[in-house]
Order: structure tokens, then C-alpha cells, then sequence
């Protein structure tokens, strides 16, 4: 078990939740511990419950953010939102100071992992992108062709903005409970081959 992400509407059903999986898991062997909220009354009501034995509790002051699903869930302000931190020896492709090569664009692109999605509509230019490197025949460590480059550059450009976005995790705030009982989510798709 690696990690357990859940949201309750009230402190009071976290807590138990959180009691109730901890209790589930304990039967199989496994510690539940590390636990993090964005409400103190959990994290509280946790520590009182836990071993004599203290474990690290994050509250919201201790924490700037945790890792969630491939994004950065910031407890005091509930959102969401992306690291776009390359390793110094990648960022001298997305500043310009070097032409990548199709391994090192794959390697950035696929770096930003979006699981909800919600990065859509950004990440798929840069998955066309390793589309036409393929179709142009450029090898794996051989540098991008002029035309891809100008591509490539572009889709870097916007790479910055990336971190600055910031999505609420609860959509619907203090929506009445009935409405979310009655919410329906619809997706649509197609099977282009360009997106």
C-alpha cells in the first residue's frame, strides 16, 4: 500500500473514516500513518487516537503541499495544482540553450503526469509533437528537425504557466448535499488520431 487519498463533507465522517481504514488495514498487516488534512479537528482527533508511540502529523502549517495522484494538493488554500521542476540537466532544452532529442523530448513531455486530465488541453500538443518526430524518422538521440523545434519551442513557452495553475480540490464548496447527491458527470471522446 502506497497511499490512501479521501475527502468527508464534515471533520467528524474524516475522522471516522480515517478510524475506519486504519482499522481495515491494521487486520492486514499494514500501519496507516502520516496522515494529513486540511482540517486541524481531524488531524487532532487522529493524534488522540493513535499508538503512544508519536508519528509525524502535518498539519496545515507544517505543510506547504503533498504529492496527490501526480499533482500538489495545497492543504491551506484545498487546490490543486502542478510542478514543472526539471532536473538541471533537462532544463537547458525547455530554455533554449539546447535543440533535445527525440529521447529527451519524450522524457520531458511524458514527465508531466496529469491523471485527471486535467492538463489536456496543453499536453496534447506536446504529444503530436513526438507523433511528427516519429513520422519525420528522426532517431532516438538525434537532435529535432528545424520544423519540430518551432514546435517545440512553443509548447515550452507555455510550460511556465503550468505551475501557476491552481484548481479548487472540492468543485462544489459548500454545495447543498442534496444536489451533489443527484450530480451527474458526462464524458465525451473521439478516436482522432491527432488528439
Amino acid at each position: 500500500m502506497d497511499d490512501y487519498y479521501d475527502s468527508a463533507d464534515t471533520p467528524e465522517e474524516a475522522a471516522e473514516l480515517a478510524v475506519q481504514v486504519r482499522t481495515i488495514h491494521a487486520r492486514g498487516g499494514f500501519e496507516m500513518r502520516n496522515w494529513v488534512s486540511n482540517s486541524e479537528e481531524v488531524l487532532e482527533k487522529l493524534g488522540e487516537r493513535n499508538d503512544p508511540e508519536p508519528r509525524l502529523l502535518q498539519s496545515t502549517t507544517e505543510a506547504k503541499w503533498e504529492r496527490v495522484l501526480g499533482m500538489l494538493w495545497h492543504p491551506e488554500s484545498d487546490s490543486l495544482t502542478f510542478s514543472t521542476e526539471l532536473g538541471e540537466q533537462l532544463l537547458q532544452y525547455v530554455s533554449g540553450g539546447k535543440r533535445p532529442t527525440k529521447r529527451i523530448a519524450l522524457r520531458i513531455i511524458m514527465s508531466l503526469f496529469d491523471p485527471l486530465g486535467l492538463l489536456a488541453p496543453y499536453l496534447i500538443h506536446g504529444r503530436i509533437l513526438i507523433q511528427d518526430l516519429w513520422r519525420s524518422g528522426v532517431q532516438w538521440d538525434e537532435e529535432m528537425r528545424d520544423v519540430e523545434f518551432e514546435k517545440w519551442t512553443h509548447w515550452v513557452e507555455l510550460l511556465p504557466g503550468i505551475s501557476e495553475l491552481s484548481i479548487p480540490r472540492c468543485y462544489f464548496g459548500e454545495a447543498d448535499p442534496l444536489c451533489r447527491r443527484t450530480l451527474q458527470c458526462h464524458v465525451f471522446t473521439d478516436a482522432s488520431e491527432a488528439g
